[in-house]
């Protein structure tokens, strides 16, 4: 399913994981202070958005996002958590605001799904003040993912998730040129910060909810052809399988987050 330019490999039932995940994002470099005007960008549920409110007194936090049922669950969010916050369905590629609007603008883990980034990012600069910032957070090279001892049944799930994104126009491997983008749309004080290498042991992946995604990824790679749909279920007991060896390891790709500055100059 492609909404307004975006690879939603992910639907509302799977929210619950990165619901989670929202917790433990780290957001210092968002240099969050009383008053700002902010806006999340690919917002989803609405939980990230809402942790970075309750860090700006005075202030007001937007989210949009392209899915409906995504903007339905954080306006409810929105209504029950009782901050300052707002939630529009809209399109990253054209945003609804007027520009120099926000003190901030940020996303995260978005970028990458999107068939125009370079737009986004374009609209993002747009609706951002002069000496605002712009943070890209949390952007992948999916070159680096890897499992030892090697399991081609993980491995096939993972080509199935990047031939996804790739096929619906998004780019797995954004983050090796993220910082160029930021150049390219005329940003300044550009700064890079690149996670390290990390990685989760089998066992813990059982436990941690991660293999409750490998599902829909298989269910959306065999509704395109990519694999069998009868070779799920045995997909699936191969991971568990491999998951329950002692040492198994998956090492994850590299996080890229990149942080730039409105220039009076900028676009």
């Amino acid at each position: 399913m492609m909404a307004n330019g975006y690879a939603l490999t992910f639907g509302i039932e799977e929210q619950s994981f990165f619901r989670e995940r929202a917790k433990t994002i780290p957001i210092d470099w968002l240099q969050l202070r009383s008053g700002l005007v902010i806006l999340d960008v690919g917002c989803g549920t609405g939980d990230l958005t809402a942790r970075i409110a309750r860090h700006v007194d005075g202030g007001k936090v937007y989210g949009i996002d392209s899915s409906p049922e995504f903007i339905a669950v954080a306006q409810q969010l929105a209504t029950s958590s009782h901050l300052n916050l707002k939630f529009i369905l809209a399109d990253a590629h054209a945003l609804p605001f007027e520009s120099h609007s926000f003190d901030l603008v940020y996303t995260h883990t978005v970028l990458m799904h999107l068939s125009a980034p370079e737009k986004a990012l374009q609209e993002m600069v747009r609706v951002t003040r002069i000496g605002g910032l712009i943070v890209a957070l949390g952007e992948g090279n999916w070159e680096t993912v890897r499992c030892e001892p090697a399991c081609e049944a993980l491995n096939l799930v993972v080509k199935a998730l990047l031939s996804n994104i790739q096929r619906q126009g998004g780019d797995p491997f954004l983050g090796k040129r993220l910082a160029s983008l930021f150049q390219q749309v005329g940003l300044g004080d550009i700064e890079v910060r690149e996670s390290p290498s990390s990685y989760i042991m089998g066992h813990d992946l059982l436990q941690s909810g991660y293999l409750n995604l490998a599902k829909p990824i298989l269910e959306k790679a065999a509704a395109e052809g990519f694999v069998y749909l009868g070779q799920m279920e045995e997909l699936l007991r191969k991971i568990r399988a491999w998951c329950s060896m002692p040492g198994s390891t998956l090492h994850w790709p590299k996080s890229i987050s990149v942080r730039g500055c409105r220039l009076l100059s900028s676009p």
